[in-house]
């Protein structure tokens, strides 16, 4: 059985201020301990405080909250191993029958994975739904990418009637490994200009999961982890919203996916304080929305591969875009360096997965017919995904 122990909310080293001008902030770190087959792991969650917030405030707060956001986390390595999870603290029981039953959905979807868990806690506590709206603050996880860019462009101009204000949250340690802390620091300030001209604020958080949680799939658990450390930063004070990865179709067909319509809203107590924007939209669509509303196009940072504070210009995911770029006449050499080719489509894109074929496919119907070494080049790279899969069969 796995355990989760010794909840504890402390003082962290604020990151150095950028510039002279950049005010110094203040900055808490909320960890646990994970016990799994007699080894202690601490998990760490560290943000940066609102200039408006005291510190010592929100260590009093922070340090009598309950454990659902490291139980969120820590689903996947449970599953992985088969093991149940005991919390020693306390946990709304609202949140354990979702953990639970998502449990169930992933085992079913990957049986030869994970397997379904049980959650017990030393207390359990029994909140009821909401009646009252969500909360008037709402908080953006934010990576530059083109889909959370594009959700920070529709949610600052389309205010939520219910929304006072909105900030945005980038965290090392998910796309960046917290290794690369110039990077990260690079990134940050590559992100705050558009975003401040908007009247977001962009705030910075760090956490270990990636470290402590290694050999956990990255592309199946991103969700949790995002989800866990946006509710220790809002502490249930911020509505979250979450970007799509895909629209509604793309979610659909694609199959399991650390985000999905199934069991996105089973990471959080109730539906009310999670909120995807961007499933209407594609890709091309919200690409079109930015470069329309004026937004630099080159400060958009859409890889991953590397855990690069900018573009490889290399990888598949670039390559992906460089070619959505072009569809719509930018330039993809500001962004990334480089224009694509069609040998560099034959040569680094590997399709492994319905997550990719079905980006990939929507990048080739957009495609125009004059574009014709792309399109030859990615048919050839489609064609082998499916010849693979006949041959598995």
């Amino acid at each position: 059985m796995i355990t989760i122990a010794n909840l504890e909310c402390r003082a962290a080293t604020p990151l150095p201020p950028a510039d002279k001008a950049e005010p110094a902030t203040n900055r808490v770190r909320v960890s646990a301990t994970v016990n799994i087959d007699g080894h202690d792991k601490e998990l760490w969650f560290e943000f940066d405080l609102p200039p408006d917030e005291q510190p010592d405030d929100r260590l009093q707060e922070a340090n009598r909250p309950h454990y659902g956001p490291f139980l969120v986390a820590t689903t996947f390595l449970a599953m992985q191993h088969g093991q149940d999870i005991h919390i020693s603290g306390s946990v709304p029981g609202v949140l354990i029958r979702n953990v639970e039953k998502a449990s169930r959905i992933w085992s079913s979807w990957l049986p030869r994975l994970y397997q379904p868990i049980r959650i017990t806690a030393d207390r359990v506590t029994h909140d009821q739904p909401p009646s009252r709206p969500p909360p008037r603050h709402a908080l953006l996880a934010y990576s530059g990418g083109v889909d959370s860019a594009y959700s920070a462009l529709a949610s600052a101009s389309q205010l939520d009637p219910g929304i006072d204000s909105l900030d945005a949250l980038l965290v090392h340690g998910m796309d960046i490994p917290l290794a690369n802390a110039s990077g990260f620091r690079d990134a940050l300030l590559a992100q705050r200009p558009m975003l401040e001209q908007r009247g977001v604020r962009l705030w910075s958080a760090a956490t270990n999961y990636r470290e402590v949680f290694s050999e956990v799939s990255w592309e199946y658990s991103y969700m949790t982890c995002l989800v866990a450390i946006m509710s220790v930063v809002s502490m249930g004070r911020r509505r979250l919203i979450v970007s799509a990865d895909g629209s509604y179709p793309n979610m659909v067909t694609r199959g399991p996916w650390a985000q999905n319509l199934i069991t996105d809203a089973l990471w959080v107590e109730w539906p009310e304080m999670l909120e995807i924007v961007g499933l209407l939209e594609s890709r091309r669509e919200k690409l079109t929305a930015l470069r329309d509303a004026g937004w630099d196009m080159a400060s958009l940072r859409v890889c991953w591969k590397h855990g690069l504070a900018h573009n490889c210009g290399d990888c598949e995911k670039c390559l992906r875009n460089m070619l959505l770029y072009e569809t719509l006449g930018l330039d993809p050499v500001p962004t990334f360096g480089r224009r694509p080719t069609a040998w560099a489509i034959l040569r680094r894109v590997r399709i492994k997965s319905r997550v990719h074929l079905s980006a990939w496919q929507k990048v080739y119907h957009t495609l125009s017919r004059r574009q014709v070494l792309y399109r030859l080049a990615l048919k050839l790279r489609l064609i082998k995904y499916h010849l693979r899969r006949l041959v598995r069969r």
